[in-house]
């Protein structure tokens, strides 16, 4: 189930979390959560791809928002300032083969941001929960 998961952010300030079945189409997808952690767009969000439990979302106020399911599943562990100016962040990405991740801001400034061992580390059990918290969702 984990690789049937997806994540999107939208310009109405959310965040959904939903299950992609094979007689899913993307029309009739149903979140099985939807966060709303801002007001105004929320640009970039992915998926950790160390911590199945772990994302996070860049938005239009210069916010980064880190997401852990296992500590929260109503907000973000994390919400860090990008920027003094509040511009929109619009990309972010994890990088597969370390503890950062990076985000691009509307000024062209990337910046590389370590991420804690609780954060970049899985954690035993990892994907069955996450697998529990989706399914749980739909009963």
């Amino acid at each position: 189930m984990w690789t049937s998961l997806r994540l999107t952010g939208t310009c109405s300030s959310q965040l959904q979390l939903m299950v992609l079945s094979d007689s899913t189409t993307l029309c009739s997808l149903n979140p099985f959560q939807v966060l709303e952690p801002v007001s105004g767009y929320v640009f970039g969000v992915q998926w950790s791809p160390a911590r199945p439990l772990v994302f996070a979302a860049t938005t239009a106020n210069g916010s980064l928002l880190i997401y852990d399911l296992k500590k929260s599943r109503v907000g973000p562990v994390l919400q860090i300032p990008v920027n003094q100016t509040k511009s929109p962040v619009y990309s972010i990405a994890f990088n597969s083969k370390s503890d950062t991740l990076s985000t691009g801001d509307s000024k062209g400034t990337v910046k590389v941001w370590k991420l804690s061992q609780g954060l970049s580390s899985q954690i035993r059990g990892e994907v069955k929960l996450l697998e529990r918290i989706a399914a749980s969702s739909y009963e």
